[in-house]
């Protein structure tokens, strides 16, 4: 068929060859931070690219058959895709649990299940839209998530159209078949691309992974396949032209586009249109046609299946054994996968693919997709069993945790109601607690004294301590769930979100109303806090909000864009906080990240200035406590590595800490009469051990988790109680 047939060529089109190698070689040098800050657009050149080649197929087997023999494609599809999908696949697993950790094994082993079920998208949509899971290092099998996009246009793109045309096919006209599988795919990609973009506004990590968001990539090569005898019509100068404009959006998104780049969303059309631009121009004399076959790149994008299987779980092992590795170390993984892509490209890809007995049985090659299928099925549930057994296993029973309740003492505090109108002025009532044991110490003081004589030699034992306990709470395979209440129960607003739904808890009868106020970091303070609520009388009211902090000023989301719906929450909770007329709100914060990088100190404190000064203005008591120390990596992720040597994911105590905020949050607090509380002692001494006692202390790199919170209610309930005695 010659390139001006009504489908595209069946034999590789050399254009298209240099085209694959130009967007793989893109993703590549982007995986290993070697410049093409956008080289992921590589991904979409490629969705765009699948979506004309399969369609292109279909149509020329419709035209000359007058049907689409499913079996035929999917065994096509089979012997293409899947040989070297299960040898990267089974690689990986049994490299992942001889060089890493049991609990990065363990998580493995899922993404590959994921994986070989075409639907790891779906996994890593679901794992990014964790608020605690994008600080994790990646899966060895996160850019699986493109192949599952594809895999699920495969399975579902043959039928419709078979489908499609079955019912245009009665009239009997080749225009009248492409017509309606043009309507079809149109309508699909329309919805699909406004889906998309709305989701990478609201959710930016299903709008990046899910199949609905990215369905419209694949219809625009769908729908350039169905009309690519329509080039034809422009003159070759204009086609040409249109292909170097193609191949330049292609590049400029791939060096300009970062991680700031809201993507896919309206931006994904840069190298999608480049690309279709591109796939015009093919055939045009004064195109980039000779550009895009020269010898290399037509060698390259020969294997850039290979060499895109195997370059991210290579650069990942690196990462994880390496810290810090050279440019010249990634190159060398790239070096590595690409032998590695020629060998399997050479003894498993083709002879698979051309194997005279497989070619001539779709049936055989069925089979053999769903050997090759159960293999990694078979594979990832012995890694699973193999990476289950996550305790401690050496021997050692920790000493328990308990928590000693506050010794009874009587305290003053105002009660308030959130009815209350902003003109009244209750007088103080006397809540009296009946000690079981007479004290004279303030509040204050006991703190400090169970701070010295309980917490401080308890951390400092379990910081010399080197075996992980076996009665570890949470289990390690627990610790990155044990979080707070808030994030399950929708009282902790997502990014999007610009309200709190009515969230109260501690005793919710109780006359003395508390706020917790900030982003993640005060949500922490949430278990200790219900707690002692339900222990005093007090009513807690949840006031939080992912990454938001509670200082006035415009932070970066994750993905370096401006935290609009931030500004807008804080606004609306400073005054639902004053309209409620609380007996203390409790401030901690821990974005500290701007929109280029950390916000100035002087800025930061400005902002918290006025946050403070606005609820010290409407005679609100506040207390700022200061954030909780951070951790180097994962702790869960260390403990595991560390079983017999839990002493190496100690932090010294000066690295783990934010000397100079904590700084700003007692000049602040001086400055406008607010309380403040260093919480530091409360986990570590000279050093922050990842377990104290038999409870790990951190979910991720900075969060605590829920049970070392509830241990530390005792504690906060000193602190509110000093707070609340004073005016």
């Amino acid at each position: 068929m010659s390139r001006g047939s009504t489908a595209p060529n069946r034999a590789p089109i050399p254009e298209i060859e240099g085209l694959r190698a130009v967007a793989v070689l893109s993703v590549l040098l982007y995986h290993a931070h070697l410049g093409f800050s956008g080289g992921y657009v590589g991904v979409d050149v490629f969705f765009v690219v699948s979506g004309f080649l399969i369609t292109g197929l279909l149509l020329r087997e419709v035209e000359s058959t007058g049907r689409i023999s499913l079996r035929e494609f999917y065994a096509r599809r089979a012997r293409r895709l899947l040989p070297a999908s299960a040898l990267v696949l089974v690689v990986t697993l049994v490299l992942v649990n001889r060089l890493l950790d049991p609990i990065r094994a363990h998580d493995n082993a899922v993404d590959a299940l994921y994986a070989g079920g075409f639907l790891a998208n779906f996994r890593f949509a679901t794992v990014g839209a964790d608020y605690f899971q994008q600080s994790l290092a990646p899966s060895t099998l996160q850019h699986w998530w493109s192949l599952a996009v594809e895999e699920q246009f495969y399975v579902v793109w043959p039928g419709l159209l078979a489908v499609t045309w079955a019912v245009f096919g009665r009239l009997r006209r080749r225009a009248a078949l492409r017509a309606g599988a043009f309507a079809v795919i149109g309508a699909l990609g329309i919805v699909s691309y406004l889906v998309g973009r709305s989701l990478t506004a609201s959710n930016p990590s299903w709008g990046y992974f899910a199949t609905w968001s990215r369905a419209w990539e694949l219809a625009v090569g769908a729908a350039t396949a169905l009309v690519w005898s329509a080039r034809e019509r422009l003159s070759r100068r204009v086609r040409g032209a249109a292909g170097w404009l193609g191949l330049g959006l292609v590049l400029f998104a791939a060096l300009r586009f970062d991680g700031r780049t809201p993507f896919p969303g309206s931006a994904a059309w840069v190298p999608v249109g480049g690309t279709l631009l591109l796939l015009v121009s093919i055939g045009a004399p004064t195109g980039p046609g000779a550009l895009l076959s020269v010898r290399p790149l037509l060698w390259v994008g020969a294997r850039s299946y290979g060499l895109y299987l195997w370059h991210w779980p290579l650069l990942v092992l690196l990462e994880a054994r390496v810290t810090d590795p050279s440019p010249w170390a990634r190159i060398l993984a790239l070096l590595v996968a690409g032998l590695a892509a020629v060998l399997s490209y050479r003894y498993v890809e083709n002879p698979v693919r051309h194997h005279r007995s497989l070619a001539r049985s779709p049936w055989r090659s069925l089979g053999l997709g769903v050997g090759l299928t159960g293999a990694v099925f078979a594979a990832g549930a012995v890694c699973l069993v193999l990476s289950n057994n996550l305790g401690g296993d050496t021997g050692y029973v920790a000493p328990v945790l308990t928590t000693v309740p506050v010794t009874p003492s009587s305290t003053a505090v105002p009660p308030t109601s959130a009815s209350s109108s902003p003109g009244d002025s209750p007088e103080p009532t006397q809540v009296t607690v009946v000690p079981e044991t007479a004290t004279t110490l303030a509040p204050a003081d006991e703190l400090a004294a169970r701070v010295r004589d309980e917490l401080r030699p308890l951390i400092d034992a379990s910081s010399k301590n080197d075996l992980v306990p076996d009665n570890l709470r949470p289990t390690l395979k627990k610790i990155p769930d044990d979080k707070t209440l808030l994030f399950s129960n929708g009282c902790m607003a997502k990014f999007p979100v610009t309200t709190n739904p009515p969230c109260e808890f501690g005793d919710t009868d109780g006359s003395t109303t508390i706020a917790l106020f900030g982003d993640s970091h005060v949500a922490q303070w949430f278990p200790g806090l219900d707690a002692a609520g339900k222990r005093n009388g007090w009513r807690i009211l949840a006031l939080t909000k992912m990454g938001c902090p509670s200082a006035e000023v415009t932070v970066g989301r994750f993905d370096g864009s401006a935290y609009t719906a931030c500004n807008t929450w804080r606004k609306l909770t400073i005054q639902r906080i004053i309209d409620a007329k609380p007996a203390l709100v409790i401030l901690t914060n821990f974005r500290y990240s701007g929109l280029k990088g950390f916000i100035p100190m002087d800025v930061w404190r400005q902002a918290l200035g006025r946050t403070v000064g606005k609820l010290r203005d409407e005679g609100l008591n506040v207390l700022m406590l200061s954030d909780s120390p951070s951790t180097w990596e994962e702790q869960s992720t260390c403990i595991a590595r560390h079983r017999k040597s839990l002493s190496r994911c100690n932090v010294p105590r000066d690295e783990a800490t934010r000397p100079a905020y904590i700084r700003v949050n007692e000049e602040v607090a001086a400055e406008f009469g607010a309380g403040s509380y260093e919480v530091t002692d409360w986990m570590c001494t000279d050093v922050c051990p990842a377990v104290i006692g038999d409870v790990a202390v951190y979910l991720d790199k900075n969060h605590i988790t829920n049970t070392y919170g509830e241990f530390l209610s005792p504690y906060l309930e000193l602190v509110v109680k000093a707070s609340l005695s004073t005016p």
